[in-house]
């Protein structure tokens, strides 16, 4: 059995045990620290009614055990959950995608300052600043020899982000970026290109659909980053136009993969990118699907 499939089988087990005991947490509780363990939580309490105790001196008496039987429980708790978290933990360290987020954080925090991180981030678009910071360090590591691809830049936010960090690694960003604006976007978009001076940093920008671009592109890619139509059919057109011409050791990140949310886009993903033995999936960051291709 591999070491993953045994923590796997681990955690199963683990689970299992949790679930039988959750009903006992409580029992275990009062008699973790000592309670008596009774059908009665509180055996004494008509005896120290009846024998003048006061209700003020019942009522403390009744928090008191409340409150360690709490303690209790907890610890309990605790105590069943700790080695399901701790293969949980080990896990997620063993995870290539959560590994990548991690060297993702690290290197934009040590990169770029703060105060140009929180510029950044106020850009109007709809990534996430953790997606935007993975697509940064990727930028910030991708080969010099290929450019960076985006399409969909929507209001720019991303494109911003793509540029800070090829510019930081190389000097000069070569970020291409592929977008239609057909939806009243180009105006914002242009807002965000001039806030930040992208073109005179390396930016290229083609108002056009992907596959006008694609179909005769003959470049090397370092990253590839597929956020245009989410329907099948283009999609699938994306890949077949540009994924041929992704560097080793390139990456290929499509976004909105996670979920049901867009059939299109996680039937093509299936169909065309899980099944290629050129590439290894790194896995899902977020809403993103992060592919690499194989060294040579």
């Amino acid at each position: 059995m591999s070491g993953r499939a045994g923590i796997d089988l681990y955690i199963k087990s683990a689970c299992r045990v949790e679930s039988r005991l959750q009903s006992r947490t409580a029992v275990w509780g009062r008699s973790v620290l000592g309670k008596p363990v009774t059908d009665d939580p509180d055996p004494g309490h008509r005896s120290r009614f009846s024998s003048g105790g006061s209700p003020s001196t019942l009522a403390i008496c009744d928090l008191k055990d409340e409150k360690t039987m709490n303690i209790g429980t907890r610890f309990a708790k605790n105590v069943v959950k700790s080695p399901y978290r701790l293969v949980r933990t080990i896990q997620r360290f063993m995870d290539p995608a959560y590994q990548l987020q991690l060297q993702a954080n690290k290197s934009i925090g040590a990169a770029i300052p703060r105060e140009r991180i929180q510029v950044l981030s106020q850009n109007p678009g709809q990534s996430s600043d953790r997606e935007c910071r993975l697509l940064a360090h990727l930028a910030m590591t991708a080969d010099g020899a290929g450019s960076i691809i985006e399409i969909g830049a929507y209001k720019g936010k991303v494109t911003a982000w793509l540029v800070e960090g090829a510019e930081r690694a190389r000097g000069k960003a070569r970020v291409i970026s592929i977008d239609p604006h057909i939806f009243g976007t180009w105006e914002e978009y242009q807002d965000t290109v001039r806030k930040f001076e992208l073109e005179s940093r390396g930016l290229t920008v083609h108002k056009e659909m992907s596959h006008d671009l694609g179909k005769d592109w003959q470049e090397p890619i370092s990253l590839l980053l597929v956020d245009g139509s989410h329907e099948y059919e283009d999609v699938i057109t994306d890949i077949e136009d540009f994924v041929p011409h992704v560097l080793p050791s390139g990456y290929v990140v499509f976004d909105d993969a996670l979920g049901e949310a867009y059939p299109g886009v996680t039937r093509a993903i299936d169909e065309r990118m899980r099944t290629r033995e050129d590439f290894e999936e790194i896995g899902l960051i977020k809403n993103f699907a992060v592919f690499r291709r194989k060294a040579a």
